[in-house]
């Protein structure tokens, strides 16, 4: 009885084989796999079967059968598409496809914008006076930015930067593409 006992523990506490998922993921193709052999079967017999029943008629009876495949199912195309384009001229359901006019807008776009309306211009984009003030920024967040560590110029350079932090990018790129605007 006491030879025994320890047998019944450790298949106790013995650790059953869990399937991981690389079982998982090599068992899937093999149910693919099946289901594609399945399917090639069963069109082989469609296949067979069909050419059995064909093999009995004769050249004008395959013809007129192509011919009348060939009405019945352009026609059931047909009577879809129209379906989809007319319904709603018939009900009041709407139909699968909507003909409609695209609505252009009256006035011309430029920059994502309707003219005259906002800041677009057909000067520069920027005057001398708003280029003057975003210099005097970067050149104040430059002082801060050079500030001892310890001070509080530093510690607000470091709030201002955390809060916009594609401020300083920015500054550098207006100060850089003004010259530009002004050749």
């Amino acid at each position: 009885m006491i030879n025994q006992l320890p047998i019944v523990m450790t298949s106790l506490f013995n650790k059953r084989k869990r399937t991981s998922v690389t079982d998982l993921q090599n068992e899937r193709p093999r149910i693919i796999k099946r289901l594609e052999e399945s399917c090639i079967r069963l069109q082989r017999s469609f296949a067979e079967w069909m050419q059995g029943k064909s093999e009995r008629l004769s050249k004008q009876g395959k013809l007129t059968l192509l011919l009348l495949f060939i009405l019945l199912s352009s026609g059931f195309s047909l009577y879809v598409l129209a379906e989809g384009l007319w319904i709603k001229y018939t009900t009041k359901q709407a139909g699968v496809f909507q003909l409609s006019r695209i609505k252009t807008p009256l006035t011309p776009v430029k920059h994502g914008r309707k003219e005259g309306v906002g800041n677009i211009r057909d000067g520069p984009v920027l005057s001398k006076i708003e280029y003057r003030e975003i210099h005097r920024i970067k050149l104040y967040m430059d002082s801060l930015s050079h500030s001892p560590l310890n001070s509080s110029g530093r510690s607000l350079y470091d709030s201002i930067s955390r809060k916009r932090p594609g401020l300083m990018d920015s500054l550098r790129l207006v100060e850089h593409l003004y010259p530009s605007q002004t050749k």
